[in-house]
């Protein structure tokens, strides 16, 4: 059985997922001898692609989405996992981890299992664009806050106050 591994490369607090997950992934699978694969995804849908792809050989997989929670999001949301039937697997490396946290407590040290849980999700519908979410969805303020925080980021600032934003937010921009 083949073990692949889709690493999204802006995970994390300071976009640097890959360089943190690679050598956890190569050493969690090297202790037990298996056969994998590590890809960095490029674009939205790339990770489709690739699944698709990989889907056809015929071969047995195992995929792990490896990020955080807007990493899953994307992922479920880029395709439809519900039409798979591999094994797929969180493997969180993002800065919150929400949803690991929703299903195995406060950590886990190991890759869990989610098929069961991104089966049926519920949905919304924005601007005649239908999303699923898993864990929640972000409106109003908090929303705001979200955007707020991500072009931040991409500005290279590392520390990013979430509660300054908002309170910044309520009294002059929002």
């Amino acid at each position: 059985m083949k073990h692949i591994f889709l690493i999204n490369p802006a995970a994390g607090k300071k976009g640097n997922a890959e360089s943190i997950i690679r050598p956890q992934i190569e050493d969690y699978c090297g202790k037990a001898g298996l056969d994998y694969e590590i890809y960095v995804t490029k674009c939205q849908g790339d990770a489709q692609n690739y699944c698709r792809e990989h889907a056809k050989s015929g071969e047995a997989l195992r995929f792990y989405a490896c990020g955080g929670d807007g990493t899953l999001n994307r992922f479920i949301n880029d395709f439809d996992p519900s039409c798979m039937s591999n094994e797929i697997y969180y493997y969180a490396t993002g800065s919150g981890n929400d949803f690991l946290r929703d299903i195995a407590g406060a950590s886990a040290d190991a890759p869990v299992l989610i098929n069961d849980y991104i089966k049926d999700l519920p949905t919304v519908t924005v601007q005649g664009k239908t999303y699923k979410f898993l864990n929640g969805i972000g409106y109003g303020i908090d929303g705001y806050c979200c955007e707020v925080g991500d072009r931040l980021r991409e500005q290279g600032d590392s520390k990013i106050n979430y509660t300054g934003i908002a309170i910044k937010g309520l009294l002059f921009h929002y």
